[in-house]
């Protein structure tokens, strides 16, 4: 994975669900998503990590846009899935370990 790139495009992909979120935009969203996923697998992250970390970056900056969808989760697979998702890098102690988690951001 291309860390140094990473950090610019995280940072590029939360600007614009910010303005995406202030336009009131879901439908923006849906239609960034192939952009920013084919972005990062060209930077070399794992193909089946992409569209959790994707997830997990655009419910930072605008959750709302994701409450319908997690609504329909059941309850208790949804605190399981906020507590531990063995896709995450961070509890997975390989991926864990090859992540300069300084120049992510």
């Amino acid at each position: 994975v291309d860390w140094d790139r990473v950090g610019p495009l995280k940072e590029g992909f939360f600007a614009r669900v910010k303005a995406l979120k202030e336009a009131k935009d879901v439908d923006g969203l849906k239609k960034m998503w192939p952009g920013a996923h084919k972005g990062l697998a060209s930077l070399g992250m794992p193909e089946d990590r992409i569209d959790y970390i994707l997830y997990k970056w655009a419910k930072y900056v605008w959750a709302e846009a994701f409450e319908e969808k997690e609504a329909a989760e059941d309850k208790s697979e949804k605190d399981k899935k906020d507590y531990y998702d063995p896709k995450d890098c961070y509890f997975d102690p390989e991926c864990h370990g090859k992540v300069d988690w300084d120049r992510v951001g």
